[in-house]
Order: structure tokens, then sequence, then C-alpha cells
């Protein structure tokens, strides 16, 4: 979402916390709270950090109170349900009401992210009344509830068959049916596609503004080698009256008005391209998380079935090309950071109307173009949902096969 992020924050571990589940879980809850992406109103804030946290602390209170509640109330209703399945080993059921807290617990994210937005207007509103001059930006916010995959707490992911029962009647966790396993790797891939999907997207749009910036680069330096090596001296001047320390701070001084406009849309250009470099980098580390567990969760398998370790074996191989993919992603990430720090010491430089006539002459050397959008992971994370799923029919167990057919229909991908 893009604007000035106000408020941030996984509401589901408050939710475990006051409402202690035995057994649904959410990977997480994710609330985004952002103003209009205003400079001047990121002036005011950088100016009055005080304004910035009162609008936090109203947000965070009504987020952990009112919000929080709702989505306790949806867990209550469902999670007696999952335990009364439990107990009795019914895994359709249990499949059933996962997809029930699933649906309900997004459907009230959704409502609950238009409440959100309305009450960081109204927190907005109040402190207005103190300071008239906020008064004047217009203030329309905008809030995001994400609920992630939906899952039973007694492993990752989805979590079913006798390990559940065990769970739920007090007893100690075994390693785990292969049903519960399976499907647990299939719901962390599932919720990984989408990651896979924010981290391209990200990644075209940093591509995108970065050749924006230095294409208005290109033009700054063009225009000022021009002034320095005294093509454009000014009205009434001459280079061979000029001396050379005079042309270049003095002339620089006559055009800057003329260069302005670039310059302020480049450094929010600047500004904008730093923000989806630290978005790549959190959603990547989330992603290898979710990675680190299908493969931790795929050893387990090979103790169950050793005589299906070649399938496992072609689902790891999978799963290691994506984290193959997520690394070589940061370090792209790692080389547009460098190009960030460039750019903004250039931009500083001409602001301060004294550039450097260094980087002007040879330009930047580096970060030029980096293409961070080459590393697609989606594709390869649906492949290996496709693997997955084959990998969780078990013949041995026909009560699961038959729900695992018919939930993810498997042969008709």
């Amino acid at each position: 979402m893009s604007g000035i992020v106000i408020f941030q924050m996984d509401l589901w571990p408050r939710v475990k916390e006051q409402f202690r589940p035995k057994m649904l879980t959410i990977d997480k809850i994710l609330v985004e709270v952002t103003f209009p992406n205003n400079p001047k109103l990121q002036t005011a804030f950088k100016q009055d950090p005080l304004l910035y946290q009162k609008l936090q602390d109203k947000i965070r209170a009504y987020m952990t109170g009112n919000v929080v509640r709702n989505l306790g109330n949806v867990v209550n209703k469902f999670d007696p349900q999952a335990v009364a399945a439990a107990k009795i080993d019914d895994m359709e059921e249990m499949l059933k009401i996962l997809d029930k807290f699933q649906e309900t617990a997004k459907g009230y994210t959704h409502s609950a992210s238009t409440m959100a937005a309305r009450q960081a207007e109204k927190v907005w509103m109040e402190l207005t009344r103190t300071k008239a001059e906020y008064r004047k930006y217009k203030i329309v916010a905008g809030a995001k509830l994400t609920a992630g995959t939906a899952g039973l707490a007694t492993g990752v992911g989805m979590t079913v068959g006798s390990t559940v029962a065990t769970v739920a009647s007090g007893g100690a966790a075994a390693v785990g049916t292969w049903a519960s396993l399976t499907l647990g790797i299939i719901g962390i891939l599932k919720s990984s596609v989408g990651l896979g999907k924010d981290i391209y997207n990200l990644a075209i749009s940093a591509d995108t503004v970065q050749k924006k910036i230095i294409k208005s680069l290109e033009k700054l330096q063009a225009r000022y080698l021009d002034i320095i090596k005294g093509k454009k001296v000014g009205p009434g001047r001459s280079k061979a009256t000029v001396m050379a320390t005079e042309l270049n701070y003095e002339a620089v001084r006559t055009v800057f008005g003329t260069s302005q406009t670039t310059i302020s849309e480049c450094d929010r250009m600047t500004g904008q391209f730093h923000d989806k470099l630290n978005g790549i980098d959190l959603k990547s580390h989330e992603l290898s998380k979710k990675l680190e567990k299908v493969l931790t969760e795929t050893e387990k398998l090979k103790k169950l079935k050793p005589k299906r370790i070649g399938e496992i074996e072609k689902l790891e191989k999978t799963v290691h090309k994506i984290i193959e993919k997520t690394i070589e992603l940061a370090s792209k990430v790692k080389d547009g950071r460098k190009a960030h720090k460039t750019y903004t010491a250039a931009l500083a430089e001409l602001k301060a109307r004294k550039p450097n006539t260094g980087w002007l002459e040879k330009g930047f050397g580096y970060g030029w173009e980096l293409l961070l959008s080459a590393s697609d992971p989606k594709d390869i994370i649906v492949a290996a949902v496709g693997i997955a799923t084959d990998l969780s029919i078990d013949a041995s167990d026909k009560v699961a096969s038959r729900v695992i057919k018919q939930k993810y229909k498997v042969g008709k991908r």
C-alpha cells in the first residue's frame, strides 16, 4: 500500500495471547494504516515526532482493543468445533472447519479495514483541533488487514489426523501422520505463492522507479556539466572573464532554479526506491522462514516413509530452487542499497548547489539498472505446491486420500 505508513502490526499474537485457542491458528493477521504520500505532511511528522506517536498510540489502542476482540469472537466460535473434531480424529470435518474459519477471518478483516481507516481519520481530526496548521492537509486514510493462511496449532500449517487427536486429548504430539505433515507443507507453500507474487511486483516497481531516477540524474548531470565546462555561463558573462572556481559555484547558483523541479522529483523517487527495497527485503525474509519450515517437515516425511524419499527429494530440490532465487535477489537488494546511497549523496550535493565534478564527469559507476525483477519465484512455488499435493496421497489411508483429492483436486491442475 502506497503512502505514509502510520501503523503496522501483526494482530494474531495478541488474539492468541488473549483468547488462547487450543487448535486454530493463522500465520498472521497483518494490519497497515497509511496516510496520503504528501511530502509536506512527511516533513510535519519529522518536525513533530510527538504527533506521529500520538497517532500510532490511538490507532494501536483501537486495533488491539476492538479489532482483536472481534477476531477473538471468530476464534471462540470455531475453536471448540475443531477440538471436538480432533477428539474423534474426523479429518474431513476438521478440514471443513478450517475452511470456514479461514473464510470468516478473511471476511472480517475485509470489513475491519474500512473501520480502521475511518478510525485513523477520526484520530487525525481530534489532533487538528489542537494544531490548526494541520487542518490544511486533506486526509483520506487507507487501511489493509490481511488474514494469512489458517491452520491448526498442533503443527506448521494445516495439521490433521491422529496427531491432532493426541494433542487435543492432552497427550504429547507425535512426529505426525503422513496426511498431517503433507497438508502442513501444502498450507505453507500455498501461503508462499502470494509472497512470491508480492516480491516480484515490488521488484518490477523498484526497477521502474530506478530507471526513472537514472534518467533524471542523467539530465541533471548533462545540465551541470554544461555549466561547469563553461557552455552556459549566463547573460553578460564569458568563460574568459570568470575564474574556474567562481564558474563552478556562481553558474550553478544561477541556473539552480531551473533544476529544482527535477531534483525534488528525483529525491521523491529515491525515497520510493528505498521503500521498495525494504519491502523486498522484509518479504524475502518471511518467505525464507516458510521455506525453512517446509524443509524441516520433509525430513520428518523421510523417516515416516523411506520408500518415498525420491518424491520427497523432488520437492526439496524445487524448494532449494526458490531459496536460490531468494538469495540471488538478496544480493541484488544489497547492490540496490549501494545505488540508493549514491543517488542520495549526489542529490545532496546538487541541493547544496556544490556538485562534485568527479561523479558528474564519470557517472556513478555502478547501480545502473539492477533488474531486480529478473528473479520471479512465483511459478516455482506453484510447481512446489503441485509436487507436495501429489506427495500427500497415501494409498494406505483411504479417508485422507479421498479428502485430499477432493480438496486439492489432484490430477486436475
